[in-house]
């Protein structure tokens, strides 16, 4: 070979050679040294095969809202969402739940934190406080694997009536009941706000801890019945359910009651359901009363009165009113008239006053920038100074309370409350008890931080200076347990009519109907008995009646009426302004916190709309005291940065007469 002699060149491909960029070319002699570029989803497997954690962590098996598939408006709700973990790595993160109004994310995310070993899935479940049909709701887990997962919207409905089953169960029968699973039942009796009563055919197999809360739930008024296993007998039980061997068709325990129906499953159809289980009642009664009513229910079921559905129609918001009313007590009282000079020098100064100063120094805008720059820094400093005056400069939280006694010495309490801060930065919001269960119950703020799930559930929220954060929660709270004893108990049964007043008009809302009246009675307090109250009353059947105090006894004074009347709907509804009695009043603290009276009752029986309150009706085999007392230390906030705290807790305290 000649070594003087060189190889032809293509001008073509020299041209093409030389526009490519430097970049490009390294690329070109890196493909030539490996032979060929690898095909993407080859590179994509050698990365998830290599590191595990950057493949999806978790999956969304399942999804359980509340106990029958839906949820109830304005409360703490029950999810169970079963999620596993797919990949050979282990989980270790949070999972968080959020909502949203369908534009952006609103309320703070609860959070949980989640251990789950490879291949392996587990329930997790949250207490979500739902308000609209519009709020959408996603899970999504971090750190490791980030991901998302859109839930299923639930509807809203009343609380709930169920058939527990057994996990995995393949029986096909009782369809009439909605059935849920036995083992997701909650822990804690805060949690229960959705179930109403429970039909049992067999023995749970819970640890102590859901056995516990199920027995609390009945003493606090839930409903069971007992129907037949399999085999054609009633269901024995152990451990803490012992309390649900009863021998009555129908018997009491605590607030609530055990009810038997010699049934198995199948045999329970809709009409059923809808007219002796739901409601509680006896089968025999409702049997002559159907046989009894028959051709009368049929004609009102026909008809279809245009006033009557206006009555029933208004419905409102429980919680809208409490919390708006704690908000207005740390209103600012600012120095307006200071403000709005201030505002008024201020934008004179930056105009013409900058532009005359300019004209004075001929134009020099380092001057001007000067003057403008020192103008800002001594407004900023005057704005802030006087707009602190308007809150006194200290750090606050008002708070009201329904607490009825749960078990031992405890309160299940539901509670509301305001914070205000002088200092900002992130603050914890935390209770004693057990079971609690947070939420800002909002439907068009997003919360910065979270709300903690789980045995240290608390709510953390990044608040800035001046601001205020209101917020409900539940829990389980240990404290001086309220009581009295009936002395004296006299009823009599009287034919009564409601009325109400609608656009100026009397209306008849029920026919004349015999009703069970209280007629006499004497209440002895316990020890524990609040000295300082700023309401008492008492609740029988569908009416209250006020209290006086003689000594250590409380004794029948005169009747209010019904719960109509007591909480003037007729009137709010006129004004289209329920329960909001601040309107024509001087909204002082003092008036607040009485004002709020009217809506913690309606709240404590859990009546929301017109139709609540002529349906409401308390059994009559006890009375309701109801006190209205400052809050005991014990449902404060644990938190000392957060300065003064007041509040006021509404005691609902069933009394049953002494048997006979």
């Amino acid at each position: 070979m000649d070594l003087n002699s060189r190889p032809s060149i293509d001008p073509v491909a020299a041209g093409r050679e030389c526009r490519k960029s430097a970049p490009a070319r390294r690329a070109d002699r890196s493909r030539d040294r490996c032979g060929r570029r690898w095909p993407l989803p080859a590179v994509l497997c050698l990365i998830a095969f290599l590191f595990p954690s950057s493949a999806r962590a978790l999956d969304v098996e399942q999804i359980q809202w509340g106990y029958d598939g839906q949820v109830v408006a304005n409360r703490f709700n029950l999810l169970s969402v079963l999620v596993s973990n797919p990949s050979p790595q282990p989980f270790d993160g949070r999972v968080q739940l959020q909502k949203s109004n369908g534009v952006q994310q609103v309320d703070a995310p609860l959070t949980e934190t989640l251990y789950l070993a490879p291949h392996s899935s587990r329930w997790v479940q949250f207490f979500p406080y739902t308000k609209l049909d519009s709020e959408e709701w996603s899970l999504s887990w971090r750190p490791a694997s980030p991901g998302e997962y859109a839930l299923t919207k639930p509807g809203k409905g009343p609380p709930a009536c169920i058939l527990l089953e057994e996990p995995n169960s393949l029986s096909t029968t009782g369809g009439a009941l909605k059935r849920f699973p036995d083992n997701l039942f909650p822990a804690y009796l805060t949690a229960t706000d959705g179930l109403a009563s429970v039909v049992l055919d067999h023995v749970p197999r819970w640890e102590e801890g859901r056995q516990r809360a199920f027995i609390a739930w009945v003493r606090h008024g839930g409903r069971v019945h007992l129907i037949h296993t399999a085999q054609g007998e009633y269901p024995q039980f152990t451990g803490l359910l012992r309390a649900l061997n009863t021998t009555r068709a129908i018997e009491r325990v605590g607030n609530g009651y055990v009810h038997r129906h010699p049934l198995k499953r199948k045999e329970i159809d809709k009409p059923y359901v809808d007219t002796v289980i739901a409601p509680g009642r006896d089968p025999a009664v409702v049997a002559a009363e159907m046989a009894a009513t028959s051709g009368r229910a049929a004609r009102k079921t026909d008809t279809n009165d245009p006033e009557d559905q206006r009555i029933f129609s208004f419905e409102w918001e429980g919680d809208a009113p409490l919390l708006t009313a704690l908000k207005k007590m740390t209103r600012p009282d600012h120095r307006w008239l200071v403000i709005h000079l201030l505002s008024l020098a201020y934008l004179l100064l930056i105009f013409p006053g900058c532009y005359l100063i300019g004209k004075r120094f001929s134009g020099d805008y380092r001057i001007v920038f000067g003057v403008l720059l020192t103008l800002v820094a001594l407004f900023s400093l005057a704005f802030l100074v006087v707009g602190r005056r308007g809150y006194n400069e200290h750090a606050a939280v008002d708070a009201v309370a329904i607490a009825r006694v749960a078990e031992g010495e405890r309160y299940d309490v539901t509670q509301w409350s305001n914070a205000f801060v002088t200092a900002g930065g992130d603050y914890t919001f935390a209770h004693q008890g057990v079971g609690r269960i947070y939420s800002t119950c909002q439907d068009e703020e997003f919360v910065r931080h979270r709300i903690e799930n789980g045995a240290e559930a608390c709510l953390i929220a990044d608040m800035p200076p001046y601001s205020s954060r209101s917020f409900g929660h539940r829990a389980l709270v240990p404290a001086p347990v309220v009581s009295a004893t009936i002395a004296q108990w006299e009823t009599v049964v009287e034919l009564r009519q409601e009325t109400m007043t609608l656009r100026d008009m009397s209306v008849s809302t029920t026919p004349p109907l015999p009703e069970r009246v209280l007629q006499r009675l004497t209440l002895v307090k316990g020890p524990q008995f609040p000295r300082e109250y700023r309401e008492i009353n008492v609740l029988y059947g569908r009416r209250l009646y006020s209290l006086s105090e003689n000594a250590d006894r409380l004794e029948l004074k005169s009747e209010i009426g019904t719960l109509t009347t007591f909480l003037k709907l007729d009137r709010q509804f006129q004004f289209g302004n329920y329960l909001d009695p601040f309107s024509e009043q001087s909204q002082t603290p003092q008036n607040l916190f009485a004002g709020l009276f009217e809506p913690l009752v309606a709240r404590s029986v859990n009546i929301t709309s017109q139709r609540d309150a002529q349906k409401f009706a308390l059994p009559d085999d006890r009375v309701r005291l109801l006190v209205y007392a400052p809050m005991p230390r014990e449902m404060f906030v644990n938190n000392q940065k957060l300065g003064t705290q007041r509040g006021w807790v509404l005691y609902c305290l069933d009394v049953f007469p002494p048997e006979s």
